[in-house]
Parts: structure tokens; C-alpha cells; sequence
């Protein structure tokens, strides 16, 4: 007779349940034999084979278990486009984990304007990028680059004297090296999909794998700000989303960052900047462009109707985000290729638009620029110079410290675990970090200020020097606006508006130049503005994001 299983099983089930079911079953079996012999897993047995019982020791004495938190998997987004002639940032936003800070993957600096830069980031951070896919991605590159350096070339030889000469010029070259730039774009688009989803053992880098909250959830962790599921949503489209054309992932891109400037303002509890009513994002997708003051009246209506047409297909593709989030992946992706062939002939229209709009601003005559400012006296200029070097010295050495004060905000929270006192409720963990941090900040500051006081009173001392020379020169000087004496405010209000104007002059002349190229000349074809934009934003060489962790199950994966 055969013996029977520890718990009886149904005669009709699924196979794969069986197998669990029976898999369940001798565990439990196994382990009650192991007490039925007076033997289980770790017990020590003695030189006559009889288990000996470990010493008993009260529950308070016995040493917790060390507990550790794995790393998350990580996701790294591009960098934000900047708007034209815009400073560059020298560092990164700030983003950890348990105290670590994820670098992105110094690699990904070439590829900041592809779509497949997060999953290429996730392969790279996980070291899972096969030989296949990185020759693969090595072919790209040099194909790419063979483009953008046919492109520049004839750049440089087009006419520049005669504008229509020029354009006509572009246009005919255009019509020569589209199609070899769709067929990369097809080969960036194959590369992105195999990077989420190709290689071996079925490795997987998509970042809606292991998502199961959707948008319209209840989403408590998400706490007052419930739009930042939504820009996560459209932000991960952008880049993990079947069935999508190009303009389309950088419309969604748009999208994403108007919801983020937004979130990251709501967060910060800032009031918002109100948005410059004179920049808007224009051709390439995502470029942002301020228009000149002035306009005339029919160039207006088109920049008017060019800026609501976009925003039409916009309002659309957000619209279906929303609505397909909690579709299948099949039923979600051809919705997105329905979306695709409706808006691609008013994309068509649209990038006609805005060649309309770039041939208006080029007819346009330069803007004067502003008044010079008075030029300061050369000693009072370098003084000027090392006060700020030396002001800047010393808020970068406070920031550093408290830096290493952000870093240990888990640690009375790891500190009362090993102890065996748990927290009640993720909200006294987090009132203890805060309060540990706030103590440890203010005994931090405390003594920055005792060992640098010497430093400190110097700056007060050549600050008030500094005002009361800058006080002389400028009563010295006429104010053309009033024909007064000028005070200081003036004085530095003009100083500060000539020096603006020529850095942000100097900057749209180098590092800006291809930026504007890709943006503002007439007679590109798009796919050759987005070739060349992306060029032109690996050469601003901005600081890479730290990686974000991924959404796992009903939590957010990300801050912003």
C-alpha cells in the first residue's frame, strides 16, 4: 500500500500547483522526521550520537540577527535638457540609497539623447551587457558618428552669404541622407528593445517588470503628491514603450519634464517660477527656445498656433498613458501604434511649421546689446574675485560636512534594530532620522562656526571694504538712464547684466553652437535635428543623474 501525502491532494489540479503542493508537502514531511529521530538541521550531535541542546540564554541576551537591505535595482533617466544658452550645472542631483550614492555609468555619456539610455544603464550598472550587444552598440556608435560628421561637413560648405542659397543647399543634401539616418534610428530602436529584453536566461531590464500599482490606484505611498505616478508613468514610456515614432517619445519627454519642474517645486514646498512666457519647446522635441521680444504680428500666430498644435498632441499621447496603464502589453502597444498613424501626418504639418517659424526668426536683425558697464578699477575687481573664492571655499567645505551628516541619517534606525527595538510604524522611523539628523546638523554647524571664526570675521571685514570702494566708484559715475550720479545697486545691476549677456553670448557661440544648428537652421530634415541635437547634447557634457531604484511591486521606485 503506498503511503498517503502529508495533506491529501485534489485529483483535478493544475500541474505546476501539483508540483508546489508536493513540494510543500515533504518539506514538512522532512522536517517533522528530523523531529521525530530528535535531529534537525544544525544541531550539534555528540561522540555517542545523542543531540546535544544548545545552552538556553533569555530572549534579551540573544544577538539579533545582523540585518542588511539589498540594493534596489536601478534605473538611470537622461539629464534634463537645458533651455538654450542656459548655465550648465557642475554636479548632479543628489539621490541615495541606504546612504549610497549610485553613480551612473560613465559610459552613458555618449548615448544621453537615445532612447534606450535607461535600459543600457540598468545592463551597465548590472554588468549584463554581452559581447553580442556591446558590438552591436559599438557598430551604432560609428555609423552615427560617420552621419554626424557627413552632416557638419556640409554644414561648413554651404554658402553662408546667400541665406536661400544656403537652405536650398541643406534641402538637397537632406533628401541624400535622411533615409541612412531612419535606418540608424530603426537600429537605435532594435537596440533598445533588445537591451530591456535580449540576451540569455531571459534577463530582463524593463521598469515596469516588477510594477503593480497602476495609474487611477490608490497609491498611499505616494503621499500628497499623487501626479508623481503619473510622470514616472510618462517618463518610463518614453523610453520602454512598443509601437511609439520618434517625435512621439519626445513629445512624451516634454511632458515629463514640465511634470517634473512642477513635482520638484511642490516637494521643496518653493513657490513655482512662473513659467518664462517667452520660451517654449520647439523642433527637435525638447529643445527649448526664448523667443526675441517683439515679434512681428504674423510670426507670432505661427509661433502661437505651432505651440498649440503641439500641445494638442501632447494632451493626446498623456491622455492614452493614462488611459492604457492597466491594459496587456499587447492590447497597450497597439494602441500606442494606432495613436502613431493618426497623429503622424499633423507631426508632418507640425515640423513644417516650425521650418516656417525658423526661416521668421532668421529674417529677424540681431537684438542690440546692452549698454557696457562701467569697467571696475583692476585692484577692486580682483578683490571682488578672491572674496567670492574665498566665501565660495568656505560654504563648500559647511556643505561637505553636512553632506557626511545626510549620509548617516539610517544609522539610528540600524542602531535601535540590533538592539531589538523595532519601530512601531514607518513614520517613527522616520521621526527618528529626522531628529537624529537635525541634532547631529546643528552640533555639526556649531562647531564649523568655532573652528572658523577667524575666517568668518575676515570675510565681514573685506566685505565692508569692498562696499564702501564700490560705494566711490560708483557716485563717480553718470547713470545714462537718469543723468545722476549712479548708486551702488545700479552699478551692479549693470555690471551683472553685461556680464550675463556675454557669458550666455560666449556660450551660445561654443558650446550652445550645435545646439542652435540643429534647432534654427533652415533646411534640415527632423530626422537629421535629431541626429544632430543629439550630438550637440553629448557635447554639453552635463552631469549624468545618480540611478534611481526601480518600482517594485506597490512601491515608487524614485525621488525626484
Amino acid at each position: 500500500m503506498k503511503p498517503l501525502p502529508l495533506f491529501p491532494l485534489p485529483s483535478r489540479m493544475h500541474p505546476t500547483a501539483r508540483l508546489a503542493a508536493l513540494a510543500v508537502s515533504a518539506a514538512l514531511a522532512f522536517a517533522l522526521a528530523g523531529d521525530a529521530f530528535g535531529q534537525s538541521p544544525g544541531t550539534t550531535i555528540d561522540s555517542q550520537g545523542n543531540p546535544v541542546m544548545p545552552p538556553w540564554s533569555p530572549p534579551g541576551d540573544r544577538p539579533l540577527p545582523h540585518r542588511t537591505v539589498e540594493p534596489p535595482r536601478l534605473v538611470f533617466f537622461p539629464p534634463t535638457t537645458p533651455g538654450f544658452g542656459r548655465p550648465i550645472p557642475e554636479t548632479a542631483s543628489r539621490q541615495t540609497f541606504n546612504g549610497r550614492l549610485f553613480a551612473a555609468p560613465d559610459e552613458l555619456a555618449d548615448d544621453v539623447n537615445e532612447f534606450f539610455y535607461p535600459a543600457l544603464g540598468t545592463r551597465l550598472a548590472e554588468k549584463k551587457l554581452n559581447d553580442q550587444l556591446t558590438a552591436r552598440l559599438a557598430a551604432y556608435h560609428k555609423a552615427r558618428t560617420a552621419l554626424v560628421n557627413e552632416l557638419l561637413n556640409e554644414l561648413t560648405l554651404a554658402p553662408a552669404a546667400d541665406p536661400t542659397a544656403r537652405e536650398q543647399a541643406l534641402r538637397d543634401f537632406a533628401r541624400t541622407q535622411t533615409l541612412r539616418i531612419l535606418a540608424l534610428e530603426t537600429d537605435a530602436e532594435r537596440l533598445r528593445e533588445d537591451f530591456i529584453h535580449g540576451g540569455l536566461l531571459g534577463y530582463n531590464a524593463d521598469w515596469n517588470q516588477n510594477r503593480e500599482w497602476r495609474l487611477g490606484d490608490v497609491l498611499p505611498t505616494f503621499g500628497p503628491f499623487p501626479s508623481t505616478a503619473e510622470f514616472q508613468v510618462i517618463r518610463a514610456t518614453a523610453h520602454y514603450q512598443k509601437g511609439l515614432l520618434p517625435e512621439q517619445r519626445g513629445l512624451l519627454r516634454e511632458i515629463a519634464l514640465e511634470q517634473q519642474e512642477s513635482l520638484r517645486a511642490a516637494r521643496t514646498r518653493l513657490p513655482q517660477a512662473a513659467k518664462d512666457p517667452l520660451e517654449i519647446f520647439f523642433s527637435p522635441e525638447t529643445t527649448r527656445l526664448r523667443l526675441p521680444a517683439g515679434l512681428p504680428p504674423a510670426l507670432t500666430v505661427k509661433i502661437g498656433t505651432y505651440d498649440g498644435d503641439k500641445a494638442a498632441l501632447k494632451r493626446e499621447l498623456r491622455e492614452l498613458v493614462v488611459a492604457q496603464d492597466k491594459s496587456s502589453e499587447a492590447r497597450r502597444r497597439q494602441a500606442f501604434e494606432d495613436l502613431a498613424e493618426r497623429q503622424r501626418p499633423r507631426l508632418i504639418v507640425l515640423a513644417e511649421l516650425a521650418e516656417e517659424i525658423r526661416r521668421g526668426l532668421a529674417a529677424l536683425p540681431e537684438p542690440p546689446p546692452p549698454p557696457l558697464s562701467p569697467q571696475l578699477p583692476p585692484d577692486l575687481a580682483a578683490r571682488i574675485e578672491a572674496y567670492k573664492r574665498d566665501r565660495t571655499a568656505l560654504l563648500k567645505e559647511r556643505f561637505e560636512r553636512s553632506g557626511r551628516i545626510r549620509s548617516l541619517d539610517t544609522e539610528p534606525l540600524r542602531v535601535r534594530l540590533e538592539n531589538g527595538e523595532a519601530p512601531e510604524s514607518r513614520l517613527d522611523q522616520l521621526r527618528a532620522i529626522a531628529a537624529s539628523r537635525i541634532e547631529a546638523q546643528r552640533k555639526s554647524d556649531e562647531e564649523f562656526m568655532r573652528e572658523n571664526a577667524a575666517r568668518y570675521e575676515a570675510l565681514v571685514q573685506d566685505l565692508k571694504s569692498i562696499k564702501a570702494d564700490l560705494t566711490a566708484f560708483a557716485h563717480a559715475q553718470i547713470d545714462p538712464a537718469t543723468g545722476q550720479p549712479m548708486d551702488v545697486a545700479t552699478l551692479i545691476r549693470r555690471v551683472s547684466a553685461t556680464d550675463q549677456h556675454y557669458e550666455k553670448l560666449g556660450r551660445e557661440e561654443v558650446i550652445y553652437k550645435d545646439y542652435r544648428t540643429a534647432m534654427l537652421e533652415p533646411g534640415l530634415s527632423p530626422a537629421q535635428r535629431r541626429l544632430l541635437f543629439g550630438a550637440a547634447l553629448v557635447g554639453l557634457a552635463q552631469p549624468l543623474p545618480p540611478g534611481e531604484p526601480m518600482p517594485s511591486g506597490n512601491t515608487p521606485g524614485m525621488s525626484l
